[in-house]
């Protein structure tokens, strides 16, 4: 299978290596918040924006409200109005329920899942504590001390979080490369990189 050229680009070397490490280590960034936006969506988040742009995250008003505006890279989506009755109910998780909280751990896990797949060589999960924490969080809120419970749920979104990105990586790294030469990408942007063809057949 022929990679995209910034795939090949980043897995080669120079002569003194230099530029191939630095264009990998500006990359991994792309492909992690690519991870995020393309999970989020097969998943069935909205995404109002992706963005490497600092100056951008740290004015503009979404980040703001939800307090993400201090960081250098966001994949802003868009999972309270689903998640947050999950996690507010006393009564136990149905089908649907539980679908909802995987598909929300396996966009967030999918940043840090997509840049080790990208480098496996040199990934550092320490830059991915908050996707975790975040993913801990949410699982000991439902599970209510179900450590069981806990471990399904766990084990079911890394699972299908495996198989999306082996399924769809083409779309990873598509994204990627439009956030790389982009910095931000809009929710709309978003969706015809990864949804184009279908939605001009359905137009």
């Amino acid at each position: 299978m022929s990679l995209p050229y910034f795939m090949r680009s980043a897995a080669s070397t120079s002569e003194n290596g230099t530029s191939s490490w630095i264009e990998t280590e500006e990359m991994k960034n792309f492909v992690h918040e690519a991870g995020h936006a393309v999970v989020a969506r097969l998943t069935g988040f909205p995404v109002a924006w992706v963005s490497v742009d600092a100056a951008f995250i740290r004015m503009d008003p979404l980040a703001i409200e939800n307090e993400c505006n201090h960081g250098s890279a966001v994949c802003l989506t868009v999972s309270s109005d689903r998640l947050n009755p999950i996690l507010n109910r006393r009564s136990a998780l149905n089908k649907q329920d539980k679908e909802t909280v995987v598909g929300y751990c396996m966009h967030v896990l999918a940043g840090p899942l997509s840049e080790r797949r990208f480098d496996p060589d040199s990934f550092d999960p320490l830059p991915s504590l908050n996707d975790y924490g975040q993913v801990a969080q949410v699982l000991a809120s439902v599970s209510r001390s179900d450590k069981v419970l806990k471990k399904r749920l766990f084990i079911a979104a890394r699972r299908q979080l495996k198989k999306m990105l082996c399924e769809n990586w083409c779309l990873v790294t598509r994204v990627a490369t439009a956030i790389k030469n982009n910095r931000t990408l809009s929710g709309d942007e978003l969706d015809s990189l990864i949804f184009g063809a279908e939605m001009e057949k359905a137009a």
